[in-house]
């Protein structure tokens, strides 16, 4: 298993194509329903930023989990904006450890340093927890990002 964050956000596509995103609420239990290799995942969507944070097989391929997370935005919400999803990245293993820790700490905020992204992530992780979306490796990583 292996943590992959498949994301977007203000640096990558404009605000107004991120908006087409945000009502995504329901990709990451489709995504996991549907995908058996996804074994957990928090969504974290946001005027600024959507970022999908997913506990995976080892098999899964960055690139295949992203057309599968473009795929989905398609299906669900047919006016998504096309810019945002190609501005759809795919960090995986310590890479996206990384990321999620510096989403925690307001490292990639629009402000640097902004804390409402930390409570926002904190919201996303408690919402997957409730939904039974989280893995142990999902509980730790979000905890961990949040406390540090």
């Amino acid at each position: 298993m292996r943590i992959q964050v498949i994301g977007v956000d203000h640096r990558t596509a404009p605000l107004a194509a991120l908006a087409t995103l945000s009502d995504g609420e329901g990709l990451s239990r489709v995504l996991m329903a549907r995908q058996a290799d996804v074994a957990g995942a928090v969504l974290l969507s946001t005027c600024n930023r959507f970022e999908l944070i997913c506990d995976t097989d080892d098999s899964l391929e960055p690139g295949r989990l992203r057309e599968r997370v473009c795929e989905l935005a398609r299906e669900l919400a047919p006016d998504v904006d096309e810019r945002a999803l190609s501005g759809l990245r795919a960090d995986v293993g310590d890479a996206a450890v990384q990321h999620v820790f510096e989403v925690a700490a307001g490292m990639r905020a629009a402000v640097i340093g902004d804390k409402q992204v930390a409570g926002q992530l904190r919201r996303a992780y408690e919402l997957a927890s409730e939904r039974g979306q989280c893995t142990g490796r999902l509980h730790r990583l979000c905890h961990d990002a949040l406390t540090s």
